[in-house]
Formats: structure tokens, C-alpha cells, sequence
């Protein structure tokens, strides 16, 4: 029986640590797909709590701000778990768009997490992806 998703892949599946407010990561889309959930696989004990975004440019327009994802890291030991957030779902990237993931409330301890953005392949044909151009 068929679910709802059939053609996960992971976005991004980064590691970084948590230690500072930065950005971390950025990915640019490099297929049609539709936003299932925003994830960090933590790795290691914290003792100060950390919130990471998923943010998007979305057809070349404005960054948002956690609009694919909204992540609090809680101030206790979440080693070797895995924390998500679907704020994101059913939103459909292309191409042209990027995804940003940044510490913005920093931890006071070492973390580190592996971020990814699961999402569901579109197939469509190249021809009509307007954020794809062939080169000669």
C-alpha cells in the first residue's frame, strides 16, 4: 500500500555545531519537491538550548524567517535524538529556490546536530522547471 510520500530524499544532511549564532548551512534545491519536514539529529549533552531555522528563498523573493522549520533544542540531554518540525509541509520547492538553515539562540555548550529538510521528488521534465536553464 502506497503512502502519502513515496520518494523521500533528504536535503542538506549536515553536520555543524551549535555554539554560535550563525548561519550554518545552505542548500539550493536542485530538483521539483514537496517540503515533508524540517529535522536536526542531535549528537551529544546540552546544557543551554539552541533554536535552529529552516529558512527559504522561495523563487528568488525574500528569506524567510523559519518558514520551513522551526526547531527549539531543549536544555537537557537530547543526545542521539532526533527532533523535527512540519511547519513547512506541502510546500513546494523549485529549482531556484534555497534553503538556509542558522542557529539564532545559540548553545553555551559543545552540540552538534545533523540537519536535514525531508522531502518528496516531483518528477517533472526539465523543460518546465523556469528555475532551470540549459547552457549551450
Amino acid at each position: 500500500m502506497a503512502g502519502k510520500y513515496e520518494n523521500f530524499v533528504a536535503l542538506g544532511n549536515t553536520s555543524f555545531d551549535v555554539n554560535t549564532a550563525a548561519d550554518k548551512l545552505v542548500v539550493g534545491v536542485p530538483f521539483k519537491c514537496c517540503v515533508i519536514r524540517a529535522e536536526v539529529h542531535v549528537h551529544g549533552t546540552d546544557t543551554g538550548g539552541c533554536t535552529i531555522k529552516f529558512d527559504g528563498t522561495i523563487n528568488g523573493g525574500t528569506r524567510g524567517d523559519g518558514d520551513l522549520g522551526d526547531i527549539t533544542v531543549p536544555a537537557s540531554d537530547q543526545s542521539a535524538v532526533v527532533l523535527y518540525d512540519k511547519v513547512g509541509e506541502g510546500t513546494i520547492l523549485q529549482p531556484n529556490d534555497v534553503v538556509t538553515v542558522q542557529v539564532t539562540a545559540e548553545s553555551v555548550t559543545a552540540l552538534v546536530v545533523v540537519a536535514r529538510l525531508i522531502v518528496d521528488y516531483i518528477p517533472e521534465t526539465e523543460a518546465n522547471l523556469t528555475g532551470l536553464t540549459l547552457t549551450a
